[in-house]
């Protein structure tokens, strides 16, 4: 007779009980069932069964600006040397799938908008536009990414702090995160120092950061500068000497732009712009209000400057730098205020005019000037950056909001064997130290093999130690040029304010935008212009038609908003 069961070592065995022999199967049945249907789970995604195995890699999308700016060798915004570097070094270890979507960058809030309401937009897209941001998070286009930050971003969370991460916030809830701005001063005014010498002026001295520079008041500058047309020395004549080197701010922007804000903002005092009127008043970014307490004050004393003969009185129709650029190398101006940086550089055509200057008359000298308020005497309360760049975010479609939060993580690390060759490079290829300072190679090199990087290294708005950033920019500088650029970073980081920030949109103020911003040029160029005895009839006829083009709707708004926060 053929036995039907083996023992193991090849003994018939005969089972007494198939009962217990059924139990037995079922539970392995089940035992097994609970593995597949809950799988051990991993970072990024990865997931592995009881000998280790991973299954397939989660799937995530990231847009990227497509500048058609590439040669062939370089490669393509989605296919090149540093988009294959983050795949290799965050991507697979990760377990993550990662692809790009190109975005053309002159077309860049229109495709969104497209692929956004189509639900086809990138798990990662971003804008420089808040209107937009808060647009999409009020409409519930955005994920709400406030209880996964901890978890997936532990080290963006800790470098971004609370400063950077509240401009992401719509009712409370981290709908987007911004790009960190390191360096945020945003403007510093220069005088030419061997003017004021040949004039015998004395001028005060204000400290910032340690290093000491020329200090003013309005007035005094207004004396100063009428002096030196009336003495020449520019050597000039009065008619091609223009004092306070101005041009207009161009369409769609105001004229409390550079270069009027170096002035206007010595008219600002913190004890009466206080956070309230900051929020109420309506602003668009380094654009002081219209409304806000000096203000008013301060273009009444520009009017004086323009009827004295100390600016261009064809300021107006100049709707870019080149002639200002052209009349400060040429030895025509006096006094100026610039926004980043401008007017530092010895390379930059947009930017090199006081190095060219220096060139054509190496007598020449610009120093830093801090305008103090007439009043008090208190260093000007000059706009500052918020600490923000662009705006990133996760579309609520998307199911892969932990992975785009890891890639976020992932690129805040400048370590080097995380983000930092996207961030600065390669050491010894692209950049070496050099008394301590990071200092590039070759910039030729660096430009042509790193052409993709500012659209990819999304999570920094420059270097990410800017006192690191600015020895390396000083390093980059002859002795007679360092001066410039170590004032605008003392100086513009001295007695600073930001924009308030609401968690909610304004959406009076989308609306209106253009034509408000259209009308604030108009009130700031007709007041200039206008005779002194005619200036307060202007100001308040075009400021009252600025309230009812929709700028008293933004302040009803505003202040709902804030009395509501």
């Amino acid at each position: 007779m053929v036995s039907n069961s083996l023992s193991y070592d090849g003994t018939d065995i005969s089972y007494k009980d198939k009962e217990m022999k059924t139990k037995l199967n079922v539970l392995i049945f089940c035992a097994l069932f609970f593995i597949c249907l809950f799988p051990v789970s991993g970072a990024g995604g990865t997931q592995g069964g009881s000998q280790g195995q991973k299954t397939s890699a989660v799937p995530l999308s990231v847009e990227i600006f497509d500048r058609g700016n590439m040669p062939a060798s370089y490669g393509t915004p989605i296919d090149n040397r540093w988009t294959n570097y983050v795949k290799d070094n965050f991507a697979k270890p990760a377990n993550i799938d990662l692809s790009y979507v190109t975005v053309p960058r002159a077309q860049e809030v229109e495709r969104i908008n497209v692929m956004m309401a189509s639900k086809s937009a990138p798990d990662i897209i971003f804008c420089y536009s808040n209107p937009l941001f808060y647009s999409y998070a009020a409409q519930g286009g955005l994920t709400d990414l406030t209880g996964l930050i901890a978890a997936n971003a532990p080290q963006l969370q800790q470098l971004w702090g609370e400063d950077v991460l509240q401009y992401g916030r719509l009712k409370g809830k981290q709908f987007g995160i911004y790009a960190k701005r390191t360096w945020t001063p945003h403007s510093a005014s220069y005088i030419r120092k061997d003017w004021l010498d040949k004039i015998g002026f004395k001028a005060g001295t204000f400290t910032a950061n340690g290093n000491t520079y020329l200090a003013m008041t309005p007035d005094e500058l207004f004396t100063a500068l009428q002096q030196c047309v009336a003495q020449n020395v520019s050597g000039k004549g009065a008619n091609n000497t223009f004092a306070w080197g101005v041009f207009s701010a161009g369409p769609g922007a105001t004229a409390s732009q550079s270069p009027f804000i170096g002035i206007l903002t010595a008219f600002l005092s913190k004890a009466t712009l206080t956070e309230e009127v900051r929020a109420i008043n309506p602003t668009a970014s380094s654009h002081p209000s219209l409304f806000w307490p000096g203000v008013k004050d301060a273009a009444r004393f520009m009017n004086k400057m323009y009827n004295a003969g100390l600016m261009d009185p064809d300021f107006a129709l100049q709707r870019d730098s080149q002639q200002f650029m052209a009349r400060v190398a040429n030895g025509q101006v006096g006094f100026f205020t610039a926004t980043d940086g401008n007017g530092t550089s010895e390379s930059d055509p947009s930017g090199n005019y006081v190095y060219l200057l220096y060139q054509n008359d190496p007598t020449a000298e610009f120093a830093g000037l801090e305008l103090l308020n007439n009043q008090t005497r208190e260093p000007q309360y000059r706009f500052s950056y918020p600490p923000t760049g662009m705006v990133i975010m996760v579309p609520s479609f998307s199911k892969a909001a932990p992975q785009a939060l890891q890639y976020m993580n992932w690129l805040a690390q400048d370590d080097k064997d995380k983000a930092g060759p996207i961030i600065y490079g390669v050491e010894g290829e692209h950049w070496q130290w050099a008394d301590g300072i990071r200092q590039p190679i070759d910039r030729d090199y660096n430009s042509n093999s790193r052409i993709s990087i500012g659209d990819l290294s999304i999570m920094y708005n420059g270097d990410p130690n800017p006192k690191m950033d600015l020895a390396q920019r000083l390093a980059a500088l002859s002795p007679k040029m360092k001066p410039l650029l170590q004032a605008y970073y003392d100086l513009g980081n001295t007695n600073t304010y930001t924009d308030y920030v609401f968690s909610q949109e304004i959406v009076s103020e989308t609306k209106y935008s253009s034509n408000l911003q259209a009308k604030s040029n108009e009130v700031y160029t007709q007041a200039i212009m206008a005779k002194p005895q005619d200036f307060d009839a202007v100001w308040d006829r075009l400021t009252k038609e600025y309230l009812t083009i929709g700028g008293q709707e933004v302040i009803n708004e505003r202040t709902a908003a804030y009395q509501n926060r």
